[in-house]
């Protein structure tokens, strides 16, 4: 079976999750433009089990995810790569929100409408 995550040593691969497909193709491409190798879900179930068969340099969250809490995305996905980086776009930010999802160890809370130069650069800093 070949690799879905197959990656270069020097190519961080970044596995997106974002429910929405056209957004999902859009920030992908943002994503392979920038020297990152995204692999796209829809799911969190899918996300989770990319996740068990593959290493990831992080883990990108887009709004909710439709089948799973954000927070239980989080959570199952660290306690499998306990090292996985995560970064959660969300529509709604607030201060309160982005200290409760630093606090399950998000490295980086960005309302969703960041402008992308924003969230590449972030990417590239904690990767």
């Amino acid at each position: 079976m070949k690799s879905v995550a197959k990656k270069s040593k020097d190519i961080p691969n970044i596995l997106l999750v974002q429910h929405d497909a056209k957004d999902r193709h859009d920030l992908s491409s943002i994503l392979r433009r920038n020297s990152f190798l995204p692999v796209a879900v829809e799911n969190g179930t899918h996300a989770l089990n990319l996740l068990e068969a593959e290493q990831f340099s992080a883990l990108l969250i887009v709004d909710e995810v439709e089948d799973l809490s954000a927070e239980e995305l989080i959570l199952l996905a660290t306690e499998i790569g306990p090292t996985l980086k995560v970064f959660y776009l969300h529509k709604e930010y607030n201060e309160a929100d982005r200290k409760r999802f630093l606090d399950l160890g998000v490295v980086e809370y960005l309302e969703n409408s960041t402008n992308r130069n924003l969230v590449i650069n972030s990417l590239k800093k904690y990767i």
